[in-house]
């Protein structure tokens, strides 16, 4: 006779009803484990890593609440044996989302790498997009970049043009060029004073981008609808207007002459400054979004080693640089500042970049970390 048999007839009737509804239950508790562990496998089927956020975010959802039905299970069998807590618990362990090992938590369970999954899908779409608004804001800084530029060298034609005409002018008046020779001489001027300036405009790009490339092209094509030979001509015409009273007081039209050039100077100058606005207007920036789900959750960690003396030394020496901004986030223990831990000034920094951040303080480094 087996000494389990022994045992088990040596109990009172009552016992041995209780013997069988243990040994019922734990028939039944260990149907329930093969059960979940196959449970499991079929989610893990179901709901494989997601490769987008608006189905990994809904697909989340659901897992849970599956998962939350197999934990709802699994209380029958762990509420009333804690013998068979540890058994069920590993055969469960893809339900839970940390458990303890030598008193640290860790993250486990196919809701963390489920999780973890559909984070590193968002950091990934996160980057796209800074990358994607870094490049719009670099092409709209090079399209202003551009228009200043043909602005400037609309600005500098004209003032050569300007200071050209008041040239000739002078030159005219002091060789007494008759009125009736001053289209003839105006004209050959402005030929042999031609090499002087170019009207050419080269603005300064990057040749190898192409989407630069075209906008410098565009750029280039609306500088070239204007013909500055006839803007010259024009601005001679002006400078020369009544030639002959000019001709009667010489100092009097240089003067004049020398004025216009430096009216003109100014003129130029504002329609610079007008062309700055204008080209701000005018760049277009393209904002890029993420393209779906909610905004990753971002908070800043104390990365500096805890343990040490000098630890302690350069977080005093911090919490100095800072005391007003730290006092209304530090609960202040008996005794005062000394006995402040390290992880108390470290959670108050925390506490400050997370508030604001661009705070930062010399010898404090913070990381950033990312949440669903």
């Amino acid at each position: 006779m087996s000494l389990e048999i022994a045992v088990k007839e040596q109990l009172s009737p009552e016992l041995q009803a209780k013997y069988h509804g243990w040994g019922e239950f734990g028939v039944d508790a260990n149907k329930s484990i093969l059960l979940s562990q196959q449970k499991i496998e079929l989610l893990k089927q179901k709901y494989p890593m997601p490769t987008d956020i608006t189905a990994g975010e809904a697909a989340l959802k659901q897992l849970k609440r599956e998962l939350k039905v197999e934990e709802e299970n699994a209380k029958k069998y762990t509420k009333p044996l804690n013998d068979f807590i540890d058994r069920i618990n590993a055969a469960r362990k893809d339900l839970y989302c940390e458990t303890t090992v030598s008193g640290k938590k860790h993250r486990i369970g196919l809701i963390a790498e489920y999780e973890d999954a559909l984070l590193k899908l968002k950091e990934a779409e996160a980057e796209r997009v800074r990358v994607a608004n870094e490049r719009a804001r670099y092409v709209s800084n090079m399209e202003q970049n551009l228009r200043m530029q043909m602005a400037k060298k609309i600005a500098d034609n004209k003032d050569w043009m300007q200071a050209n005409a008041k040239i000739a002018l002078t030159i005219a008046l002091e060789n007494n060029v008759p009125f009736e020779g001053i289209a003839k001489f105006t004209e050959k001027f402005r030929i042999d004073n031609q090499h002087q300036h170019s009207y050419v405009f080269s603005p300064q790009y990057d040749t190898n981008d192409t989407e630069i490339c075209q906008i410098a092209n565009r750029v280039i094509g609306e500088y070239e609808t204007v013909n500055y030979n006839d803007v010259h001509t024009n601005i001679f015409n002006e400078v020369f207007t009544g030639y002959n009273h000019k001709l009667a007081d010489k100092a009097k039209a240089i003067a004049v002459a020398a004025q216009q050039v430096e009216e003109a100077r100014l003129a130029h100058e504002q329609e610079l400054k007008k062309a700055e606005m204008q080209a701000k207007l005018d760049a277009t920036v393209v904002v890029h979004e993420v393209a779906a789900g909610k905004a990753l959750k971002r908070s800043y960690k104390v990365s500096n080693k805890l343990t040490t003396f000098e630890s302690m030394i350069k977080f005093s020496s911090c919490a100095n640089a800072v005391s007003e901004k730290l006092k209304p986030k530090l609960k202040m223990p008996a005794g005062g500042f000394i006995n402040l831990k390290l992880t108390q000034l470290a959670a108050a920094f925390e506490a400050i970049k997370n508030e604001d951040n661009e705070f930062e303080v010399e010898g404090i480094t913070f990381v950033e970390i990312a949440k669903l």
